[in-house]
């Protein structure tokens, strides 16, 4: 019983990951390096 409850919540746990990663994308790596182009550009300008 107790295997059971933590495979369902693993699963499910995965499952809402994946969910929320779909729901709320954000290229982070993207936003970072337009941050820091501008931060660059301020400085040198």
């Amino acid at each position: 019983m107790l295997a059971a409850n933590f495979l369902s919540f693993g699963i499910f746990w995965v499952l809402k990951l994946i969910v929320f990663n779909r729901i709320f994308k954000v290229d982070e790596l993207e936003e970072v390096e337009e941050h820091l182009v501008h931060e660059e550009q301020a400085e040198l300008a």
